[in-house]
């Protein structure tokens, strides 16, 4: 999700339905530009909301665990869609890229950690590789719905591709359910017996 919205929100640039909406006219030109200000606030905001969602997520997992802090994010994502979804102003979609970036910040630093805890030795290469993978699989897909919209001239030129954002929710809290709590975690809270239990569930 992160891949996905990261190349979207830098395309959407160049769609007139959408400068149309939170830009402002150029008179050399005479069309609708985003601001370099508006442009540059929105690159950068979603770094600096996955910087407080890195820091946080360390404070999640330790306290709650792998799977409350994975629940979390997928909620927080779901949540700030609505913004970008519904904002008419440059202003929130600025703060909508900020704020997304919180969930990002979780869900970068969960991967690499959850994923060798939980994974046979053999199979751990794999997996990390197919963590970073992930990201590059939501460029492909923001490229590809990108390149299906640009064409549309009404504010649903934008608005479909941030709603898609929503199509990998169900999913994913599905996955939250049935993800098994990181045995490393279980043992550092004590909880040998459900830590015994999550292994020979991995084991099966």
């Amino acid at each position: 999700m992160e891949g996905y919205d990261t190349v979207l929100v830098n395309s959407l640039y160049a769609y007139p339905s959408y400068t149309r909406r939170f830009g402002a006219l150029e008179p050399s030109t005479n069309t609708h530009q985003i601001p370099a200000k508006w442009q540059s606030a929105m690159g950068s905001g979603p770094q600096a909301g996955s910087i407080i969602g890195a820091l946080l997520n360390g404070y999640i997992i330790q306290r709650f665990g792998y799977r409350p802090a994975f629940t979390l994010g997928v909620v927080l994502m779901a949540a700030f869609a609505f913004v970008s979804f519904f904002g008419m102003s440059v202003e929130l979609q600025t703060a909508r890229q900020i704020l997304c970036g919180i969930p990002w910040g979780i869900f970068a630093t969960i991967g690499p950690a959850y994923a060798p805890e939980v994974c046979p030795l053999p199979l751990r290469v794999y997996l990390m590789v197919y963590t970073n993978m992930c990201f590059a699989t939501g460029q492909f897909v923001a490229a590809g719905v990108s390149q299906s919209f640009i064409h549309r001239t009404d504010d649903w030129a934008w608005r479909i591709p941030f709603a898609i954002q929503w199509i990998w929710i169900p999913f994913l809290i599905v996955a939250c359910i049935f993800m098994p709590e990181s045995p490393w975690y279980l043992v550092r809270q004590g909880k040998l017996v459900k830590a015994e239990g999550t292994i020979k569930s991995l084991m099966a």
